[in-house]
């Protein structure tokens, strides 16, 4: 483990850049940034600042701290327990999925099939940290949510991140194992439920079987199990014209799309993410719709 103790900012940037490329990981240079950052408590502003300063004691031992724990390939984003998304920074613990950026994709098409104006009510399944039903929330003002997890523990980390985006006021936090305690009616369900199939969880990557819950990854035997049962009841909690909203697996879009469409959904698109792979699938519900029921706010 390198001794940052006596060095400056910019030889222990240079340093710990060193010992995560000697360990192997790509993005060595960017991890020594952020860890770093977060041992000087600065942005990358402060740092490029002042590069001759030389790190305090406290300052040397927390970096020493950070690079010990992703040296056993501990997300920098878990290191310190936040991870930006969308733009906002979002609390994560062991207990939830780590967001990713791909996720971006759902907010996108979200967005773009959520009324401008009109009120709209959105039922996130398996939550997790919020990050996606809390993002929408935070960018149409007009709308209200029901997040729903069968974690407890994940709620209350999506509970704590409502509260920092100050949306807490139009969501209602549900313990519930997919639709098992949901009732009303929505205009929009989410959902990025687990999709990985047994050999894919044989072979994750260390910072993903490590760190990610397994309840959060693990999809059955083909990673569809979760779809079959959210697309056979989604029905029964949509409006009519109402949309449902899946992230899926990279190999997943023919599947799901057949899914949708045999449990009476039209219009079923699939959107690609940034890397031109399929990511999203989502589709109008053509059944006889529940009527509009008003509610939100806090449970």
């Amino acid at each position: 483990m390198p001794d940052f103790t006596g060095l400056t900012v910019e030889r222990a940037q240079r340093v710990c850049a060193a010992a995560l490329h000697e360990a192997g990981f790509d993005t060595s240079d960017l991890d020594a940034r952020l860890l770093l950052q977060g041992a000087l408590a600065c942005d990358a502003t402060a740092v490029a600042r002042d590069p001759d300063r030389v790190l305090s004691q406290d300052e040397s031992m927390r970096l020493a701290d950070y690079v010990t724990q992703r040296l056993a390939h501990k997300p920098v984003s878990r290191i310190f327990g936040q991870r930006e998304f969308y733009g906002r920074d979002f609390m994560i613990n062991e207990r939830v999925l780590d967001p990713r950026a791909d996720s971006e994709t759902l907010i996108e098409v979200a967005l773009a099939n959520l009324p401008a104006k009109s009120t709209a009510r959105i039922l996130d399944l398996g939550t997790g940290s919020g990050c996606l039903l809390l993002t929408l929330l935070a960018e149409r003002e007009n709308t209200e949510g029901v997040a729903a997890d069968v974690s407890p523990h994940a709620l209350l980390v999506s509970q704590d991140n409502a509260a920092r985006l100050g949306v807490d006021g139009r969501v209602r936090f549900i313990e519930s194992d997919w639709f098992n305690n949901i009732t009303g009616s929505f205009e929009v369900i989410i959902s990025n439920p687990p999709y990985l199939t047994p050999g894919e969880m044989e072979f994750l990557d260390r910072n993903v079987a490590d760190y990610d819950p397994h309840l959060a990854l693990y999809g059955g035997a083909d990673g569809l199990t979760p779809y079959r049962l959210i697309c056979s009841r989604a029905g029964g909690y949509l409006v009519s014209q109402g949309r449902l909203i899946f992230e899926i697996g990279a190999l997943q879009a023919r599947a799901v799309s057949a899914m949708m469409e045999a449990a009476g959904f039209s219009q079923v698109h699939v959107q690609k993410d940034l890397a031109g792979r399929d990511r999203v699938v989502s589709g109008i519900w053509q059944g006889e719709g529940k009527p509009v029921l008003s509610g939100g706010g806090k449970k």
